[in-house]
Formats: structure tokens, sequence, C-alpha cells
């Protein structure tokens, strides 16, 4: 099998007037098919750098990425537009990409039918609750069909309890569309709640200090809030902390 992606000893630093920041040291790592990847690291240490490299948006500095998939980006905020409703927001890729075509068009209805958002389709962003409007960013996302996700940070701006309960509906979505992801964020929890595999970086600029395959019984039944409730997703979550508190990077 193919991997959707692959970064081969990826490096990345940005150049400034005040000198060169190096962001990235030799990440290699691969993505398959309806396989969900969550990175986790300190802040600052390069992780949205990873997404925007493998959206291509930007080039890295030295290694090579290898792309096998049309990709599709949610970013940290819904960036929803307020003079538009839920329909025309997720619509918006469909026109940009000249592909507003009926049968395109049927599939965002379906989308939204079965997604609990068709009553809500005329209804504008100021008259959502944050979560919705989050669901509403993942449609519009899955609009153009894509084959890859990359999540930056999406459920940062909600308060904690809306978070559980999105990040349940999120995981739905993608587990029933069949679709593989990547997940940048900064909550062990999450990693390991909606993750077959965690990448753990450390600080910058950031190799890979570790990378778990999360396995827990019965995983694909169960919704990341019961995964919260294993035995094993403790045992997880105190080797990622570790990690993530081991502040030397070799």
């Amino acid at each position: 099998m193919n991997p959707l992606v692959t970064f081969e000893n990826v490096s990345k630093s940005f150049f400034s007037d005040s000198g060169q920041i190096d962001v990235l040291k030799d990440i290699s790592f691969s993505l398959f098919e309806n396989e969900i990847i969550a990175i986790i690291g300190p802040s600052g240490c390069g992780k949205s750098t990873i997404l925007n490299l493998a959206s291509d948006l930007e080039q890295p500095t030295s290694g090579d990425i290898k792309r096998n998939s049309k990709i599709g980006y949610m970013f940290q905020r819904d960036n929803l537009f307020m003079w538009r409703n839920v329909l025309d927001n997720i619509s918006l890729g469909l026109e940009i990409s000249k592909s507003k075509t009926k049968e395109n068009l049927n599939y965002v209805h379906d989308l939204l039918n079965k997604y609990g958002l068709n009553d809500f389709a005329h209804h504008y962003p100021n008259e959502l609750s944050g979560g919705m409007r989050q669901r509403v960013a993942l449609i519009r996302t899955l609009a153009l069909k894509p084959d890859l996700l990359l999540l930056d940070e999406p459920f940062s701006a909600l308060d904690y309890q809306t978070r559980l309960f999105v990040l349940d509906d999120v995981y739905n979505i993608i587990r029933k569309e069949q679709k593989s992801a990547i997940i940048v964020t900064h909550d062990i929890s999450e990693a390991i709640s909606v993750a077959n595999k965690v990448i753990v970086l450390s600080n910058r600029p950031c190799i890979i200090k570790k990378v778990l395959d999360i396995k827990i019984k019965d995983k694909a039944n169960k919704t990341p809030t019961q995964i919260r409730k294993t035995k094993e997703f403790q045992e997880y979550f105190d080797i990622i902390f570790k990690e993530l508190n081991n502040h030397e990077t070799n």
C-alpha cells in the first residue's frame, strides 16, 4: 500500500534580517489510508510547519516530501464568512475551484443531512454554536472530496466541555467518511483518543523524539470520550507526558 504522504529527512529553516531560524530537523514519517496521526510537541516547535509542508504551502529547506493524495486543510479557527450562510460557506471551495456542479452540490446536501446541519443550511455563522461552526468548517473541507485531512488544533478556541463533544463529533465524521488525517494538537488526551499513531516532537529545532502506535482494545468502536476511560489511555498519557517534560532533544 502506497502512503498518502511521506516525509523523508525533512528540515525547514526560515530566514530573516535577524538571521536563520531552524525549525525542523530530519523529520521522517509516512501516513497511510484510513490512518490518523496526531503530532504533539512544545509550543512553537514547528507542528503547524509540518502541516504547511504537507499541504505544499511551504517548501522544505532539505529532504523530500512525497504526496499521493488530494489534501484538505482545516485551520485553528473556522474562518467562516459572516455574510454567507452555512450552505454558501460550505460551497465556497467549490466556487473557488470552479467545481460547483450539480453532483458536488448534491454531495454537499448529503453531508448536511447526514451530520445534522440540514435545518441550518440557511443560517448564518453568528446564529450557530462554536461546535456547530467547527462542524460546518469540516464539512466545507470534505466538500472538495480530499483523501487526507490536515487539522491544525481545530478545537483550541472551544471551551473544555464543548471540545469533548466536538472531538467525538469530528472523529465520527472522519471515520464514517473513511478519511485519513494528520492532526496537530498540544493536548495529550486529544492526541491519544483520536489517533492510531502519535508523533512526539522535541523543542525547536524539533526532531521526532518518539512514535507511539496507539493500541486500545476495540478502539474502532469507541468514541474519544470513551477511549479516555480505558486503562491503556492512562499508560500512553504517562509516556507522552514524560517525553514532553524531558527537555533533552536526544
